[in-house]
């Protein structure tokens, strides 16, 4: 894996080297190349029959179609979802398909601490490159998403640096030294880990995976805080410095609760895992129903029929769906990818998602049926990352 992601000497390789890398994202048939890939029939021709020359792709018959995919290759793809609250590790090899990753989920985040998340985390991915059938050393590209705006070129936190985070400190740098000191473990030296924002990952790997002939795409997050990743032409849109998608920083209330930002009234501070949950702890504090303890028993108990519950859920949907109304006045989406919070909570928050847009987006722009949709994929961060460590070689 590591020797076909080596940096390419001339435009011929560069071709190559893009094809490999979308047949390590998923299979595809030779004229759906095209997008991922840049270029045009003809040059992608001669590229696969140098590429199949060389033993590296070859078709693959699946019912009347005809994949073009990799042949075996050694070395592990990860990506690393790092929450608040929790982490998912995600691997493969780079020729098998996204039903046959490995996937950790860990009741661990980035808020208790890094002397706790950090060595968690490696032990993690030790533990998936194994189950993924690579061994301890074979670890060749990761990528990790957080929920922080992070500079696409620079690859740092953006400021405001916001908690569990200070000012120069950086997750993935963090994570690269940490697994380079790992004693269980043998990674190349020059790995490095690349990191997006949770949102635009989420994203990344539903358009590659669910959606990937709509032209533009946006993928909702909403837990403890609440943002938006932008497929426009098949490509993120991640803006000049990272903060494209920042939805939750739009401010709807002029007079309402301070935000961690610094402004005040964020659509966060109202339909964000945290303001719901401390709505519902008000409201069910000394009432018959069991008072929630995560956004998670909230959701589930509104799908049980919590009157309370569901009430909650569904109003901060459609706020939130009011905000999206406007973004799709903007953007113009084929389809609305809800994940979090609303993702799990289905057609309830679908239903109220779709009724606050309906307030606020042209008629136009609110065409698409389905436009709201849940993801398929509730581990879409980890394995948008895992494609961005493939897409940006994990290497310095």
């Amino acid at each position: 894996m590591l020797d076909l992601l080596k940096p390419p000497h001339g435009p011929k390789e560069e071709t190559q080297l893009s094809i490999v890398k979308a047949l390590m994202a998923r299979p595809y048939l030779r004229a759906d190349l095209a997008r991922p890939t840049g270029r045009v029939a003809n040059t992608i021709s001669t590229a696969i029959d140098e590429l199949r020359g060389r033993n590296i792709i070859a078709p693959a018959k699946r019912g009347s179609r005809e994949d073009i995919r990799l042949m075996p290759l050694t070395g592990v793809a990860v990506g690393v979802e790092l929450g608040y609250q929790h982490m998912v590790v995600a691997a493969r090899l780079a020729h098998q398909s996204f039903d046959e990753a490995e996937t950790e989920f860990l009741e661990n985040g980035a808020a208790q601490g890094r002397e706790s998340w950090l060595p968690a985390l490696v032990s993690a991915i030790r533990k998936v490159v194994i189950k993924v059938g690579g061994g301890p050393n074979e670890l060749a590209t990761i990528g990790m998403g957080i929920p922080r705006v992070v500079d696409p070129q620079q690859q740092t936190l953006v400021p405001p640096v916001l908690p569990p985070w200070q000012e120069g400190e950086n997750p993935a740098a963090a994570l690269t030294k940490q697994l380079a000191r790992a004693k269980d473990m043998s990674v190349p030296a020059n790995l490095r880990v690349r990191l997006d924002n949770d949102a635009n990952l989420g994203a990344y790997a539903e358009h590659v995976y669910t959606h990937p002939h709509l032209e533009t795409l946006i993928y909702i997050k909403a837990s403890t805080g609440v943002g938006a990743g932008i497929i426009i032409g098949g490509k993120l849109f991640r803006g000049a410095k990272g903060c494209a998608g920042e939805i939750g920083h739009t401010m709807v209330q002029p007079d309402g609760r301070f935000c961690l930002c610094g402004g005040r009234g964020c659509l966060e501070t109202l339909v964000g895992a945290d303001a719901m949950l401390r709505d519902a702890q008000a409201m069910l504090g000394d009432k018959i129903f069991t008072r929630p303890f995560s956004v998670n028993q909230l959701v589930d108990q509104a799908e049980a029929g919590n009157p309370i519950c569901r009430r909650i859920v569904r109003d901060a949907a459609t706020l939130l769906g009011q905000s999206i109304g406007n973004v799709c006045n903007l953007l113009n989406p084929n389809v609305i990818v809800l994940g979090g919070v609303f993702g799990r909570a289905g057609d309830l928050a679908i239903k109220a998602c779709n009724e606050g847009i309906s307030r606020t987006a042209m008629a136009a722009a609110q065409s698409e049926r389905p436009l709201v949709v849940a993801t398929e994929s509730p581990r879409a961060t980890a394995h948008g990352a895992l494609l961005l460590g493939i897409d940006g070689e994990g290497r310095a």
